[in-house]
């Protein structure tokens, strides 16, 4: 019987924690992404609102309203915001999403060459061409939090 109590009380809270974060909006966070500078303080500043990523893992469930929590340790701190998903377009490859949506991605780069070589210093053209690509639409929905690493 003191099983059955706790599980009760657990299942309880569980529901109505859940019940809490959509009376108040709470973001339910679907996944917890470190960015790197300058993209992390481009997307909190509204000025890149797209992330690109490829269309495979934990970007490749992604749906519409999912929430997403980037964080960045860069300055010795945490800092955090989360984002919630608009839309996902998807494109062949970087070259086709960049000559769409250059200035919403990648904000500071003048070119679609240049934003392509910053591009494949992180994803290989194999893996570009295998998986696809994400124009992830995003906008911000809490502020940056800010937590010491000590």
């Amino acid at each position: 019987m003191k099983y059955l109590n706790v599980l009760f009380f657990n299942v309880l809270f569980f529901f109505g924690f859940i019940a809490l974060q959509l009376i108040i909006q709470i973001p339910i966070v679907m996944l917890i992404k470190n960015l790197s500078e300058p993209w992390f303080s481009l997307i909190y500043a509204g000025k890149k609102t797209i992330e690109i990523r490829l269309h495979k893992g934990h970007f490749g469930e992604l749906k519409l309203n999912d929430t997403i929590e980037f964080f960045n340790d860069d300055l010795g701190l945490r800092r955090k915001f989360c984002i919630k998903v608009l839309n996902i377009e998807m494109f062949d490859t970087f070259e086709e999403l960049l000559s769409k949506h250059l200035s919403q991605a990648l904000p500071t780069v003048k070119t679609i060459e240049n934003g392509v070589k910053i591009l494949r210093k992180i994803y290989s053209q194999e893996d570009e061409l295998k998986y696809k690509v994400a124009a992830i639409h995003v906008e911000r929905i809490s502020a940056v939090v800010n937590e010491d690493l000590k």
